[in-house]
């Protein structure tokens, strides 16, 4: 088994972070072959992803490809991976999508909350998107409450998540940061005609935002979470588009890294780059930050 293994999830030999300050991200990687190897694989050592999307998975690639300077590694066993991390030098552990991983203990819990449906339709999964009940808030620190549309709307979901938990809470919603593609840079997809196809837990809220950004939909072909698109499909779908009269295919940033071959597609492919913005709580929030700032400070 072990000559399956990549050397970038090997033992670190000597190693030296290039930045002072170091972060460390630990993903599971769900979905992808790298989940299923018996150690971790080290996918960034601080100079951005040295791994595939396909085989790390694209979450974890999108964190290494965005945060270069983070060490991310990648793998069921967190706490190896947490081993792994802190061997290297890795001064604060960020463990990504975690909180029912009990066997890593953590200074601070954060949860993020969907502000559209903040109980995950009253269910446990796969009925519903719960994968705890509502009484595990309590353990939280800091709750973001994201897709926040307006202040009524945040303190209405406040007055719900505030039952269960004493935690710091602050709004935030998406914002495109601008859209990118293989090719020339893509100033606007005002007035165009798009065919556009995710592989997200949440496929509406990608639609809602292209038709925020005025473009008209001739077509949409969605994914389950994680899942990429066979290029044969994609390009079945790139033809029907064409003959629409679809200038592009657009998808979220996240199902971009998963894509392989564009050469054969009959249209373009450009991608929308989101961003979170802070929107309601900025005291609160440089409240959090500030504690995690002198807890640092005690430590190293």
């Amino acid at each position: 088994m072990a000559s399956d293994i990549p050397q970038a999830a090997k033992p670190l030999v000597d190693f030296k972070p290039k930045h002072e300050f170091f972060v460390g991200i630990l993903s599971r990687g769900y979905r992808s072959p790298a989940e299923k190897l018996p150690i971790p694989v080290v996918l960034s050592k601080g100079e951005g992803p040295m791994q595939s999307a396909s085989f790390c998975g694209d979450e974890p690639f999108l964190l290494a490809q965005n945060l270069p300077k983070a060490f991310v590694v990648v793998g069921r066993n967190r706490h190896k991976a947490s081993d792994i991390a802190a061997r290297a030098g890795a001064q604060v552990l960020l463990l990504d999508d975690g909180m029912q991983h009990r066997r890593l203990a953590r200074d601070f819990e954060v949860v993020v909350v969907d502000a559209m449906d903040p109980f995950g339709q009253g269910h446990y999964l796969p009925r519903g998107f719960l994968r705890e009940g509502a009484h595990s808030l309590s353990r939280a620190n800091l709750i973001i409450l994201n897709h926040i549309s307006d202040n009524e709307a945040f303190e209405k979901t406040k007055a719900l998540v505030v039952r269960y938990s004493n935690a710091i809470v602050v709004g935030t919603r998406t914002e495109v940061a601008g859209i990118e593609s293989f090719g020339e840079s893509v100033s606007s997809v005002s007035g165009k005609k798009v065919g556009i196809f995710c592989g997200i837990a949440h496929p509406e809220y990608f639609q809602k935002t292209v038709l925020q950004e005025k473009a008209e939909i001739v077509g949409s072909i969605f994914a389950s979470d994680h899942e990429g698109l066979d290029s044969s499909i994609l390009e079945a779908f790139a033809l029907q588009c064409k003959e629409k009269g679809a200038e592009m295919l657009l998808c979220t940033e996240k199902d971009k890294v998963k894509i392989q071959d564009i050469q054969k597609l009959a249209l373009p492919i450009a991608w929308i780059k989101m961003r979170l913005k802070l929107v309601e709580g900025a005291e609160e929030w440089q409240q959090f930050i500030n504690r995690i700032k002198t807890d640092l400070k005690n430590r190293i």
